[in-house]
């Protein structure tokens, strides 16, 4: 599980997601585009897709809290850190704290492997960090990290301070927070039928047809 084959070659799962979200964070890519990419460039089972599109979209959407777990135990800014290894570092304390289906020690385990092969000599950090945020989770929730209410908004809805504190002053605390809200919902999946190949009840038949309601 979690690896695929390309080229007669075996890639991890994980491995693709570290990229990814290098691709996004480090170099501006945007998520759903790199997301595309790599899901059609190495042509991923339905599973392996899942599971990628999980690891990629889940770090993007928590990555502010994130690195606030990071610099808890880091004890140091994100920016004073390997970027690689802050990478590996989101992707495994995201598996341990929001992915119950993966095993701690899998999301530790593998992320090691991850730092043996992408840094230098700091699997051994990797190892401490989330082996510490595995022993620490009942003291690192949201409400103990954030240093005030603003700043635990910014964390639970992946919104930078800045705006979050230009729209309190413009539409006040509550709508700030519908409007967080808002832009962390889920995307509704639509189609658009093309009439010109297809009438739409004909459509319609073949989608119910497919288990599409």
């Amino acid at each position: 599980m979690n690896e695929i084959a390309k080229n007669g070659q075996k890639q991890n799962i994980r491995l693709l997601a570290v990229k990814a979200l290098s691709d996004i964070n480090r170099k501006g890519a945007y998520a759903n585009i790199v997301l595309q990419d790599y899901i059609s460039k190495y042509n991923l089972s339905d599973l392996d897709r899942r599971f990628f599109t999980e690891l990629v979209y889940g770090v993007v959407r928590r990555r502010n809290y994130l690195d606030a777990i990071i610099v808890h135990f880091a004890k140091r800014p994100i920016k004073k850190l390997s970027s690689m290894v802050v990478e590996i570092l989101r992707l495994g304390i995201y598996q341990i704290i929001y992915m119950d289906k993966v095993p701690e020690s899998a999301a530790v385990n593998e992320s090691v492997k991850l730092a043996k092969k992408l840094t230098r000599g700091l699997s051994g950090f990797v190892n401490a960090i989330l082996r510490s945020v595995i022993r620490e989770q009942d003291s690192i929730g949201i409400e103990d990290l954030a240093a005030n209410d603003i700043e635990a908004i910014s964390f639970i809805y992946n919104i930078p301070l800045w705006l979050i504190n230009l729209w309190i002053r413009e539409f006040g605390r509550d709508k700030t927070e519908d409007l967080c809200a808002w832009f962390n919902e889920q995307p509704k999946l639509t189609a658009r039928i093309n009439t010109i190949l297809i009438d739409i009840p004909q459509c319609l038949t073949m989608l119910n047809e497919q288990g599409w309601a």
